[in-house]
């Protein structure tokens, strides 16, 4: 418990950034005729969104002074936008 609070607490709102990016990567790759990189990359996107919800929801209920105090923050804060517009970033990839 002890190892996975330390790396929950610290956890930025905005670490969904990189399942956009790699999703991006991933059409990216399609679209240029390179389809076992694509493939490959969705499923890395696939992986690392599974685990960065994971993190998140246990960051919520381990440490909720830790997220409201994000959502105070006007520098962390805006991160929290990178969670709403990667959900639907999964299903795009297929």
């Amino acid at each position: 418990m002890r190892f996975w609070a330390r790396m929950v607490e610290p956890l930025h709102p905005a670490c969904f950034s990189m399942v956009m990016a790699t999703g991006i990567l991933a059409l990216a790759a399609q679209m240029q005729a390179m389809p076992l990189l694509a493939l490959g990359l969705t499923y890395l996107n696939l992986a690392v969104f599974a685990i960065l919800i994971a993190m998140s929801v246990a960051r919520a209920i381990w440490f909720r002074h830790a997220v409201a105090a994000d959502l105070r923050d006007f520098h962390r804060a805006p991160g929290f936008f990178t969670t709403v517009a990667v959900l639907p970033s999964p299903a795009i990839s297929f």
